[in-house]
């Protein structure tokens, strides 16, 4: 899809495109505090003494996560951007579980060494920083994606993008489950070569009277 800004480069293969709802912009629902109080809670390692975050810092926080979350899933015609629907929160809290209570902190500081807030930063100049916290961070990078995509693909509405192209999608894989069919030796047999076993009939007891440090109940 085209563009007016440059894409991101290095970002092995996040590419910085517009959303068609929000062109490398942020839903207005990532503003004006909405979910700061949450964000509170599951910040603890952005804490200040007693007094918990600012709602400065919750929204710094929650426009920060949004705007990273676009440039790696920017949307489409059909699939939503990501700043579009509210996964700053969640997030937040998935991070801090994978990555401890620095991941957060760590995160914000790789975000602002871009040189100006991360969230205020123009398309182009977002994807370059991200493509730095790739280089230089890769483990935490690599959290960050597994949290984006995870709390993108669980949202009711991608799962319905991803039903309107004919696929069967479940949610969760029960009680709904998916069709899986009559098991055939024949057919479903593995072919690859790979790994061997025994069958039942061929399973015999191993004597393990030679190994001295094995000692036998009383």
């Amino acid at each position: 899809m085209a563009s007016d800004s440059e894409p991101g480069e290095g970002l092995s293969g996040f590419v910085a495109r517009p959303s068609p709802s929000q062109p490398f912009g942020l839903g207005p629902s990532l503003f004006r505090g909405a979910g700061e109080g949450q964000l509170r809670r599951l910040c603890p390692s952005l804490r200040k003494g007693e007094r918990g975050m600012t709602k400065d810092e919750a929204d710094s926080l929650a426009a920060m996560l949004a705007a990273l979350a676009e440039v790696l899933l920017p949307g489409d015609d059909l699939f939503p951007g990501a700043s579009s629907l509210g996964l700053q929160h969640l997030m937040a809290e998935r991070l801090r579980e994978l990555g401890g209570t620095a991941a957060l902190e760590d995160l914000a500081a790789a975000l602002a060494a871009g040189g100006g807030t991360f969230a205020a930063l123009a398309p182009a100049a977002r994807a370059a920083v991200v493509a730095r916290l790739e280089r230089d961070s890769p483990a935490l990078f690599e959290i960050v994606v597994k949290v984006a995509y995870l709390s993108y693909y669980e949202t009711p509405t991608v799962q319905a993008a991803i039903r309107s192209l004919g696929f069967i999608y479940n949610a969760t894989p029960l009680p709904a489950g998916y069709p899986v069919g009559t098991f055939d030796l024949d057919r479903d047999r593995p072919r690859h070569g790979r790994g061997r076993y025994l069958a039942t009939a061929e399973v015999r007891r191993v004597d393990l009277g030679r190994l001295d440090f094995v000692t036998r109940p009383e």
